[in-house]
């Protein structure tokens, strides 16, 4: 992947600096490749490109729990079911651990999450969260 990025040529942002974000879906060696890519693939992607967009209400959650003097290790699994519209049905936290509030943060966050249609009359999107500062960070 380090060797295909590396040929990657954008267009310099007007900004002067921008993130890009690519997902990929990695398969095993024996599967078949594909050209094209499946309904649920282009979902994925599309699921990621929506929880990225929640990134600056999640580091306000750290910030928070930072400013706060709390710890801001913790780390969720969020299992959210989507109607045919991308709204979600039911949400489901398990397994978690580390800073209650910092979850509860971020589920709150990702309570306004903006998913896209999935392909199929519903969906299941997983979502693991983790909170973990770089060593010599507090």
């Amino acid at each position: 992947m380090r060797s295909a990025a590396k040929k990657l040529r954008f267009w310099p942002p007007a900004s002067g600096s921008e993130t890009v974000t690519i997902p990929a879906v990695f398969t095993s060696s024996a599967a078949v490749r594909r050209t094209n890519p499946r309904p649920s693939d282009v979902y994925t992607a599309a699921a990621y490109i929506a929880v990225e967009k929640l990134r600056p209400q999640l580091h306000a959650c750290e910030q928070s729990a930072r400013h706060s003097g709390r710890a801001v290790i913790a780390s969720a699994t969020f299992n959210m079911e989507v109607d045919a519209h991308g709204r979600v049905l039911h949400s489901n936290v398990d397994p978690w651990s580390g800073d209650k509030d910092l979850l509860f943060c971020a589920a709150n966050a990702l309570g306004g999450i903006a998913l896209p249609a999935p392909p199929a009359s519903k969906a299941n999107v997983i979502i693991r969260l983790a909170f973990n500062p770089r060593a010599g960070t507090k």
